[in-house]
């Protein structure tokens, strides 16, 4: 990786299978720079109703915004032992303070649409700095099960960016909400700074719609993450397979296969699962 902090471009390298490096590709660094502002719209992704439509079903409440989170995360933080919560009941609160009582009284749920997030380095550019992270609904006690995105990435070029599209409904009187989506990080790197240092900030921004009902509104069909061609080269994410747990069908039984059901009930109640 070029490591001269005035050059234009940032050449990354890959092993092949043989372990000899080869050059993989060049970025250009001013691009890079230029993409530090986030993108998201406030209605991104959701499936709006038209002005006709919203006249004929009052009843229906919702509210469109923005939330932005930054932290500057130190070097002792970046063991994947801290987490980030995304979701902020301070702004939600503020946001329903904003609304005409009839209206504020009615608000139950939060759909996130998308999380746009940007990683910024604080250090030169070049400097080899892997990184893994998650992002995690950590209200569910199975870890894989709560992963919504993992992958890893290079600060070295200064800046990472993507997208999760999240499309997800939360009650505003969950007690875990604030601490539900996380984002966990953790530097691939032993002895790399002194104590105290700030290696990179996380800064993220999601676009929501309060609304007074769970089912208010629909998302458009879109992957779970969105990554721009320009920092494709940086990260690798991936977005777990979702599946349902389906307990098996009970066969029909016979006569004498039910005396031995009520003789053996200890051994037939353990029926597997299938994953």
């Amino acid at each position: 990786m070029s490591d001269n902090p005035t050059s234009s471009y940032f050449y990354y390298l890959n092993k092949n299978d043989n372990e000899n490096y080869f050059l993989d590709g060049v970025i250009d660094i001013k691009k890079i720079r230029e993409k530090t502002n986030f993108t998201i719209s406030e209605t991104q992704n959701f499936i709006t109703k038209s002005f006709l439509s919203k006249l004929f079903d009052r009843e229906n409440i919702i509210k469109y915004g923005k939330m932005i989170g930054e932290v500057a995360v130190t070097i002792d933080q970046t063991k994947g032992d801290f987490l980030i919560q995304v979701i902020n009941k301070e702004q939600i609160k503020k946001r329903l303070a904003k609304l005409r009582s009839e209206e504020r009284n009615k608000i139950a749920y939060i759909h996130i649409s998308t999380i746009q997030i940007i990683l910024k380095s604080t250090m030169k550019i070049g400097i080899d700095a892997p990184m893994e992270f998650e992002i995690r609904d950590d209200r569910l006690l199975n870890e894989e099960e709560s992963i919504i995105a993992k992958g890893t990435g290079n600060l070295g070029v200064g800046i990472i960016k993507f997208d999760i599209n999240l499309q997800q409904g939360l009650s505003l009187a969950d007690g875990n909400l604030d601490s539900s989506i996380i984002i966990k990080v953790e530097l691939k790197r032993e002895n790399f700074m002194k104590e105290n240092s700030k290696p990179f900030s996380v800064t993220y921004q999601i676009n929501y719609a309060l609304t007074n009902s769970h089912h208010s509104l629909t998302f458009k069909n879109k992957e779970v993450i969105t990554i721009e061609d320009l920092f494709k080269p940086l990260i690798q994410l991936e977005a777990p397979l979702k599946t349902v747990r389906i307990e098996p069908s009970r066969p029909s039984i016979t006569q004498d296969q039910r005396r031995l059901i009520k003789t053996q009930s200890e051994k037939i109640r353990h029926i597997p699962v299938i994953e």
